[in-house]
């Protein structure tokens, strides 16, 4: 798929009038990161740390592999915040048993309190070593419901919960990463794909009210962060980590 839309034999944005519901993030999902399950167990921990050093989280200790589940279905008990089951878009395991959970979104909204059953859905340990990436187009766009998600956590004392949220243009650094990583042809050949595939297809995608001439609003990359000195009426604040890019 990455050599079609690559060689514009394909577009994601023609994948919106297939039909009445479009899985365009499952496309998506797949395209960018179904490559990994293809290599190496080393090239794939080394595609895995470019992804680490292009979203700024911090990088997995192990040095073993990395297990690659897609569309995991991830059991809640009978009181939690879903039905049955959460189903982020991807989670990578590596040997030590530290977990990133990805969920994916390419212009559509997020679900109800769906962050927040993805982090109920892991184990206490779990939680204790793993980090949470949203991944969009637009990251003010999500501010509110990741806020609102965060405060529910919070009461279920679930916390602290430091979603990172980033754009897609974060992966325009993979090829940067890639080099400075190490010398693997397949990574980086994944990476330049997936670089350019970002470049290509962002320019088409849905931005709010850029899409009518009105002045772009900034998109800024952030972070959650739960303050040291408490909470104020029951919600934590939010404090950015704001970077252009």
């Amino acid at each position: 798929m990455l050599h079609a839309l690559n060689g514009r034999k394909a577009r994601l944005g023609a994948f919106r009038g297939a039909g009445t519901r479009v899985p365009i993030e499952d496309v998506v999902t797949s395209t960018i990161f179904g490559p990994l399950g293809f290599m190496s167990p080393e090239d794939r921990r080394t595609a895995v740390a470019c992804l680490h050093e292009a979203f700024a989280i911090r990088q997995p200790s192990s040095t073993g592999d990395v297990q690659l589940r897609f569309w995991p279905r991830l059991p809640l008990a009978h009181d939690a915040l879903r039905a049955r089951y959460v189903e982020p878009d991807l989670v990578l395991t590596d040997a030590d048993g530290a977990v990133l959970v990805i969920e994916i979104k390419w212009g559509a909204p997020l679900g109800k309190h769906e962050l927040a059953a993805q982090w109920e859905a892991l184990s206490p340990s779990e939680r204790r070593r793993s980090s949470h990436l949203l991944l969009v187009h637009e990251t003010e766009q999500y501010r509110e419901a990741v806020e609102i998600d965060a405060a529910l956590l919070e009461r279920r004392g679930l916390s602290p919960w430091r979603p990172v949220v980033r754009s897609w243009r974060s992966l325009t650094a993979l090829p940067l990463a890639a080099a400075s990583q190490g010398r693997s042809e397949a990574v980086r050949l994944w990476a330049t794909a997936v670089a350019d595939l970002v470049r290509r297809e962002h320019r088409f995608s849905m931005h709010g009210w850029d899409q009518i001439g009105l002045r772009a609003v900034e998109e800024l990359d952030w972070r959650y962060v739960q303050p040291w000195f408490g909470v104020r009426s029951g919600v934590s604040e939010l404090r950015g980590w704001w970077n252009d890019e």
